[in-house]
């Protein structure tokens, strides 16, 4: 169905969920929604009898939360080249948006951001009005030429986070009233700015550029019990013990590649912390893996968190209130994540080192450089987990604060047992499978129990949580052996490392030894060696 009126008119015009082309419509009529099969191909269309003219329009959409649920989708105009909207929908209320078009639009369209197996948000409405000048308020959408290696600015950007798409790689150089910085060369990049944005340098060759401007939002109140983050390492205060093997006469130990001799290490990630928590863990327990369960503040398993840690399982964070990172700058994201942790540790008794960001990861910048791992790091995490897949080995892992897992469960139990076999011809394998608990709805309950079994029980392999590799990975970089003095009783090695909580300690100092080797006497207390190796508690 064609809209008129929907070219040139001065007042709103509003477009029904009813009048729609493609999509389905809700049980009342009232509402257009994508189904949980359709792809990020199909689209919801609104067609315009005569083209709607280059400018500003506000849009103003009436969600229906009702219909769907799903939190990826893209509005647009229909047109040449459109600046995209990424709507994450989390409430009923309307949204506005304001598009900055640089050529005509036949329409509108509303289609799938990536591929989920979920129906999305119905839409009841969209209201499109002609503007001059959008509201700080406002989230922008804008089109914009490069004109002499800089982007042609409509007005000056007001503060709040920036998406930038391009269609080859190109730096930005920001430039605001508090001073500039620059992006490192990406086809998109997400920087945040807390000063009005006067003008964007552009380096490399491009015509135009699109940005999608997300306004400032205050940072939510967040209360918590304790004040301070627990400490977990202290490098002033070294720690040494004494290793002596036991009829060695040459040869010197070394830390091993997992604790008693495992060759690789497998973990599980859940996010989210929904009321399935504990059936996941329960399965988990069953097959032997253990598991790093990702709470947000209101996470129903928050209740559950002794159940979880009884079971062997680890508890982490998701985040306060789970916002997306790379779009809530630096204050926002130290907040969500140092005051998660505090309240994990006030609720737990002991250091909350692992944590998962929310909508993945991407990297996004500011005056100080790449903001959304610095504030993790700030607030003392060990590891955070990303959504891109990648193998790893416990010596590659370089970048702890964005580590790839190798597999969602319900790529199910063929293709992920067939890669973990295929990466377990090289040793030192860390392996991770990740979900969400609420996943186990429908036939879900059933991948992961095949999954488990396909990659579960086997004897060179460590099932470990992801707190658990993370802290095994520090021992390996800090853990210092020092030459041996050979006496009547064998060769005496000291061994040093900074202070570690003790909680963390649980993981064991395990050591290779020389062959020949059958006991070794640690700290004064006799242990003996199995496989040439030996755990050892510090």
């Amino acid at each position: 169905m064609a809209v008129a009126s929907a070219c040139a008119c001065a007042q709103p015009v509003k477009l029904d969920g009813s009048a729609a082309i493609g999509g389905v419509k809700n049980k009342e009529g009232d509402s257009v929604y994508l189904t949980a099969a359709m792809g990020t191909t199909e689209e919801v269309r609104w067609e315009f009898a005569q083209p709607l003219a280059p400018g500003a329009w506000r849009l103003t959409i009436d969600f229906n939360g009702e219909v769907g649920g799903a939190k990826g989708q893209n509005i647009g105009f229909s047109a040449d080249r459109t600046p995209l909207i990424d709507c994450n929908v989390n409430t009923d209320e309307p949204q506005s948006f304001v598009p900055l078009s640089a050529v005509p639009a036949k329409g509108i369209f509303y289609r799938k951001t990536y591929q989920v197996n979920q129906d999305t948000v119905g839409i009841r409405s969209i209201v499109i009005e002609k503007i001059e000048t959008p509201l700080p308020s406002d989230r922008w959408c804008l089109d914009c030429r490069v004109v002499d290696g800089a982007v042609c600015l409509p007005w000056p950007i007001a503060p709040g986070s920036m998406k930038t798409t391009a269609q080859s790689p190109v730096s930005l150089t920001w430039s605001s009233t508090g001073g500039k910085f620059e992006t490192p060369a990406a086809t998109q990049t997400y920087a945040f700015c807390k000063n009005p944005v006067q003008r964007i340098a552009v380096a490399g060759k491009v015509d135009s550029i699109l940005m999608d401007r997300t306004p400032l939002t205050p940072v939510p109140d967040m209360p918590v019990p304790n004040k301070e983050l627990m400490q977990v390492v202290d490098s002033t205060k070294p720690e040494t013990r004494t290793l002596t093997l036991v009829g060695a006469q040459n040869g010197t130990p070394t830390v091993a590649i997992f604790p008693s001799g495992r060759q690789h290490a497998i973990f599980t990630t859940w996010d989210d912390g929904s009321s399935m928590d504990l059936t996941v863990a329960e399965m988990l327990n069953k097959h032997g893996f253990r598991g790093t369960f990702l709470m947000n503040r209101s996470s129903e398993a928050n209740k559950h968190l002794p159940e979880l840690e009884a079971l062997g399982m680890e508890v982490g964070s998701h985040s306060w209130s789970h916002p997306s990172y790379y779009v809530s700058g630096y204050d926002r994201c130290f907040a969500e994540s140092a005051n998660m942790r505090k309240f994990l540790e006030g609720t737990l008794g002991h250091p909350v080192i692992s944590f998962a960001y929310p909508y993945g990861y991407q990297p996004a910048y500011d005056e100080s450089g790449e903001y959304v791992t610095r504030s993790v790091e700030a607030s003392g995490y060990w590891f955070a987990r990303t959504t891109a897949n990648r193998p790893n080995t416990i010596d590659d892992i370089n970048q702890p604060l964005t580590l790839a897992p190798d597999f969602h469960f319900n790529s199910g139990a063929t293709t992920i047992s067939a890669r973990f076999d295929e990466l377990t011809k090289k040793e030192g394998v860390v392996f991770e499978v990740w979900g969400h608990s609420v996943e186990l709805a429908g036939n879900g309950a059933a991948t992961l129990e095949a999954v488990l079994a396909a990659i579960g029980g086997k004897p060179d392999v460590w099932y470990a949580t992801g707190g658990d590799v993370f802290v095994w990975r520090w021992m390996r970089m800090n853990t210092r052996i020092a030459d041996g003095v050979q006496d009547a009783t064998g060769m005496t090695f000291t061994v040093t490392r900074p202070w570690l909580h003790p909680y963390l300690r649980t993981v064991p100092f395990a050591v290779k030894v020389p062959d020949g080797v059958t006991e070794v006497i640690w700290n004064g207390e006799k242990r003996p060696v199995t496989g040439g190796h030996v755990d050892l508690a510090w």
